[in-house]
Parts: structure tokens; C-alpha cells; sequence
């Protein structure tokens, strides 16, 4: 069950619908109703509050591997909300040959470089990365850390 919704200023409003009307995904009865009587019964409240749980508890289990793993070669800035936190590795190694080095171990990764302007220099002696932990499964977090360890050095 998907429903969104924009609240925009009426001139907003009117230029969004000119440009985009052919995109405008109109919720039907069902799914309103649907969704009303979600957050009318509390089953929204204890779904958020069990979503909240299990990624937090993602989050920790993949910072625990990271540290284990990076020891002092890594810093972390997590701000714990959201599904995915920043790293910083201590690394000689390019954002290049670490995104090529991914691709070929099948790891999905974000580097800073990403979100650069494209004539800003590459950092000396570190990289940093966007990690995200929604789609991974926890049994699988260790190795995936074992992976990028193997990348980074």
C-alpha cells in the first residue's frame, strides 16, 4: 500500500499539474479506506515502532562489524535515524578503483564523489562513503563487511 501526497502553493500547484499531470497517481477509495482504518486500529503505530526496532538493530549489528573489521581506520557519523550513515576510511585508494572494485564484488556503494561537483580534487589518505542498510539482510551484514574490507584495505 503506497499513498503520497504534495501540498503545494496554488501557483505551484497549477504549473505541477500543466507539466505533470500525465504522472498525477490518484489514490482510489480502497486504498484511503484501507490506510484509515490502519492508523485507526494502531496496527500503523506498532508497525512503525517494529520497523524502528529492526533497522536500528541493522544499524548496530553493521557499525559492531565495521569497527570489529576498520578497527581505528574508520570514523562514523551516524545519526541514528534514517537508513543509511556516512564513514570515513583512512585509504590511498581512489573513489575510481574502490567503485570499479565494488562493482566487480557486487557490492551497491555510495561514495562522496556521487554528490561532488565534478572539478572538486579527490581527498588525500581517506574516502567517504554513503552506507545503506534497508535491502541487506542481517545474516548477510558480516560478510558484506568482509567484502569492502577486501576493497578498501
Amino acid at each position: 500500500l503506497r499513498i503520497s501526497y504534495m501540498v503545494l502553493p496554488p501557483k505551484v500547484l497549477k504549473i505541477y499539474r500543466e507539466k505533470f499531470s500525465h504522472v498525477i497517481n490518484y489514490n482510489n477509495t480502497i486504498s484511503l479506506f484501507t490506510l484509515h482504518y490502519f492508523i485507526q486500529s494502531g496496527a500503523y503505530d506498532r508497525h512503525i515502532k517494529r520497523m524502528n526496532q529492526h533497522y536500528e538493530m541493522k544499524r548496530t549489528l553493521l557499525i559492531d562489524n565495521l569497527k570489529k573489521v576498520f578497527g581505528g581506520k574508520i570514523a562514523i557519523k551516524d545519526i541514528p535515524a534514517g537508513l543509511h550513515f556516512m564513514v570515513r576510511f583512512k585509504t590511498n585508494k581512489s573513489y575510481d578503483y574502490i567503485e570499479e572494485k565494488a562493482n566487480e564484488h557486487k557490492l551497491e556503494i555510495y561514495t562522496l564523489k556521487r554528490f561532488s561537483l565534478e572539478n572538486e580534487s579527490e581527498p588525500e589518505n581517506h574516502i567517504e562513503l554513503i552506507l545503506g542498510f534497508a535491502n541487506i539482510n542481517t545474516e548477510d551484514i558480516s560478510e558484506a563487511v568482509e567484502r569492502l574490507s577486501k576493497i578498501i584495505g
